[in-house]
């Protein structure tokens, strides 16, 4: 291997690279043979100016020496030496950083349900509280309730009140505020920041906090209901890193993980970690561990569908309940109203729930499609009775989670 020595050009951070002639030969005695052929060419060229300075002037003689000299030295250095010039160009490419935020409309929604030392921990990393209590006195309280020990402070109430009432919009808008964890400042310092807000469709959004603040403040006051599509904020980042090259360094999403419009993430989410460049993706869960309370109606089914005029048909009404207290459940079936006198009653069912196992089920009365007139005789009813099924789970979200929740499996994807 040939060897090279550099020397450093004043005043820049370029330099001049030389190589030695000849391989396998120590640097000193490759300088001794070139210093020697150097003398050689040098005591040649002096002894030409000797013999012309009987046949020119002085001042012309000297002005060849000098010309030879130059053009010799020259030579003798790029044929020999091979000089190069190096030179180092830096360039800054700057990191980008995507920061999602969910506006849809379950950000909305109030968690009381929280656990008490999820709730004291969010008050001390978002600064919830700091003008009921201070940084000891929460750190004294979240030590007290992982001992199974409750506050008895007044203050400590008022603490978990104000944090029951804020909405998982108000809780990730408490991420981006300057007076809660900063998360714009944090991060601004050392990237530049592309934000953008995402429900059922994506829309860019103003890099100044106190304008994002605002935005998720009118977001609370819109009427219309907006589902969230959590592959909108991947495929934006698939675009920005196609972009970017390497300059796209993460992206990070605030969002309570209801996906609930378009398809499943996992295809999308695997088509960002996929290529030379991985793009990490940090979740910020606005939402509780634990489901809110929620009673709602999973199917609703006549058998048989379809009847005669006067004629009775079974009525399958299945429930779903999450997080719900023991208690009674009524459930009403009413008939479509008419301007016939003989309008009947609605049929009306009570479930008692224990808040932890499902009821057996019961038979209720069945349904006729039509109230019945004096000239009119019903027909005989049908053979199956009017079953009233029911589906009571406890804990649905935090052991098996509904269709509407992120699925495991593909949260993991994205922490991966």
């Amino acid at each position: 291997m040939t060897e090279m020595f550099q020397i450093a050009i004043p005043g820049r951070d370029d330099s001049m690279l030389f190589s030695m002639p000849v391989e396998g030969l120590s640097r000193w005695v490759q300088a001794g043979g070139l210093f020697a052929i150097m003398v050689a060419l040098i005591w040649a060229v002096q002894r030409l100016y000797r013999l012309e300075r009987s046949y020119v002037q002085r001042h012309w003689a000297i002005a060849l020496l000098a010309c030879r000299m130059l053009v010799v030295l020259v030579v003798f250095g790029v044929a020999t030496l091979q000089p190069q010039v190096r030179h180092v160009s830096r360039e800054t490419i700057p990191s980008h950083v995507l920061i999602a935020i969910d506006r849809s409309t379950s950000m909305g929604i109030a968690d009381p349900q929280r656990d008490p030392t999820e709730k004291i921990e969010a008050a001390i990393t978002l600064h919830l509280a700091d003008d009921l209590a201070s940084s000891a006195t929460l750190e004294r309280w979240l030590l007290q309730l992982e001992q199974l020990d409750v506050p008895i402070d007044p203050a400590y109430r008022k603490v978990i009140d104000r944090i029951d009432a804020m909405s998982r919009r108000q809780l990730a808008g408490k991420v981006i505020d300057p007076a809660g964890m900063k998360l714009l400042e944090t991060l601004g310092e050392r990237h530049r920041l592309e934000l953008v807000g995402f429900d059922q469709k994506l829309t860019p959004l103003p890099l100044s906090a106190e304008s994002i603040l605002a935005v998720l403040s009118d977001d609370a006051k819109r009427k219309t209901v907006y589902e969230t599509d959590l592959t909108l904020p991947l495929k934006q980042a698939i675009e920005r890193r196609e972009a970017l090259k390497e300059g796209l360094v993460g992206v990070v999403i605030l969002s309570d993980g209801q996906h609930n419009r378009g398809g499943p993430i996992g295809e999308t989410a695997r088509k960002l970690a996929a290529g030379e460049s991985t793009v990490p993706v940090h979740t910020v869960v606005c939402g509780a561990k634990v489901a809110p309370s929620d009673l709602s109606i999973v199917s609703l089914k006549a058998s048989p569908s379809i009847v005669f005029k006067h004629g009775t048909t079974g009525i399958e009404v299945r429930l779903q309940a999450n997080n719900m207290p023991a208690g009674r459940f009524r459930v009403t079936l009413k008939y479509p109203e008419t301007d016939d006198p003989a309008q009947r009653e609605p049929i009306v069912e009570f479930i008692d729930y224990d808040g932890r196992t499902p009821p057996s089920p019961r038979t209720i009365p069945q349904a006729q499609t039509s109230a019945p007139t004096k000239a009119a005789t019903p027909p005989a009813a049908v053979a199956a009775p009017v079953g009233f099924n029911r589906e009571m789970k406890a804990d649905v979200c935090s052991t098996a989670p509904r269709s509407e929740w992120l699925p495991e499996d593909e949260m993991k994807l994205l922490v991966q």
